[in-house]
């Protein structure tokens, strides 16, 4: 199942959340001043178990690419909805790092 399929608006907020309280800004990637988005196709289970995560796009520095890319390797996310069955999910994410001065 492709990310087009409608995973609904409560699954997206417990994502956000989930993404929230796991996600973190690598020192390193700090001390260098580097940011700018990074993508990852993340395969999810029904579940929620994270099947493979893969870059997609770099956003130039390895330290917020392999950030990203160990947010969600071997991770438990919120279980998909019920009404999506038992095939797994194709997530494309893009995670925003913005250093605030």
């Amino acid at each position: 199942m492709d990310t087009s399929a409608e995973v609904g608006p409560d699954w997206r907020n417990e994502l956000t959340e989930w993404v929230q309280e796991h996600s973190y800004y690598p020192q390193q990637a700090v001390a260098l001043g580097q940011q700018g988005p990074s993508r990852v196709l993340v395969v999810v289970k029904a579940d929620g178990e994270v099947a493979s995560v893969e870059l997609e796009k770099s956003s130039g520095s390895p330290w917020l690419d392999l950030a990203l890319e160990g947010l969600f390797r071997g991770a438990k996310l919120p279980p998909l909805p019920k009404h999506l069955g038992e095939e797994p999910l194709r997530l494309h994410f893009t995670m925003y790092y913005i250093l605030r001065h």
